[in-house]
This record gives structure tokens, C-alpha cells and sequence, in this order.
């Protein structure tokens, strides 16, 4: 049996093995995403997005950064399924 690898210097686990059996790992969802990433959150093009979506959401500019808050996403989702299974009543 061999020895056990030395650790890294950059305190990474070495390749092929696990990190210590107490750390864990933290999902973290964004609060705001890009164009494409917006679309795609919503199922849909980007055109689809640029069309029917974006009109109707806030918005955060930075420079020539556009970004879309998840929750305005959201938002506009909720509003528009109630709108829809509103109509089939």
C-alpha cells in the first residue's frame, strides 16, 4: 500500500480523492443573470425573451452590462401563468 499524498500547497484536495469527510459544499443561486441566461430560466430564445419578457421586467445596468433579477423573472412568470389559466376559466 502506498503513503497516503502529501498535501497540495494550494490546499486543495489531491486529484482524484475527496476532500475531508466534514467539508461540504454550498449551492449558491444567483440573484441575477444575463440575457441569455434570463431566456433560458424562462424556457424560451433569447428573441422570445427580448419580445415578450423584457418590456415588462426591471432591470439592472452596469456600464454596458444588462442583468435581470431572478426575482423579477420569477415575478413575471407568476403574473403571466395566472394570466393564462385565468383565460381557460
Amino acid at each position: 500500500m502506498s503513503p497516503p499524498p502529501s498535501p497540495r500547497p494550494d490546499g486543495l484536495a489531491p486529484k482524484g480523492r475527496t476532500s475531508k469527510p466534514d467539508a461540504f459544499t454550498v449551492a449558491v443561486r444567483p440573484i441575477l443573470l444575463r440575457p441569455p441566461q434570463a431566456a433560458g430560466a424562462l424556457g424560451m430564445s433569447e428573441d422570445s425573451f427580448n419580445r415578450l419578457v423584457r418590456p415588462f421586467v426591471k432591470s439592472l445596468r452596469r456600464h454596458r452590462m444588462k442583468l435581470y433579477p431572478v426575482a423579477e423573472l420569477e415575478r413575471w412568470a407568476a403574473e403571466n401563468v395566472t394570466a393564462v389559466l385565468g383565460d381557460d376559466d
